[in-house]
């Protein structure tokens, strides 16, 4: 396995380990148009967002909308260091 798949990995399952206390996975994400494009495609993904200054909260209980959400905002580099 390639060390930036592992490094992703890591990231997937740091984040699906642990929930807010409402219950949901949390992604902090760099608020760009480009964040806006990549979201409008999981808008029907059960997802919630929050924007905050120049960062978003992007939260939802959905796992796997989660997981490809991490993969394509760490190809993109929109994913906020946390």
């Amino acid at each position: 396995m390639k060390k930036k798949e592992a490094d992703i990995n890591k990231i997937v399952k740091e984040t699906l380990s642990r929930k807010d206390p409402a219950g949901y996975y949390v992604i902090v994400a760099i608020n760009s148009t480009e964040l806006k494009e990549v979201l409008n495609r999981y808008k029907y993904g059960d997802i919630i967002t929050e924007d905050i200054g120049d960062t978003t909260i992007i939260r939802s209980r959905t796992r796997r909308i989660i997981e490809l959400l991490i993969r394509e905002l760490v190809s993109k580099k929109l994913l906020a260091d946390t």
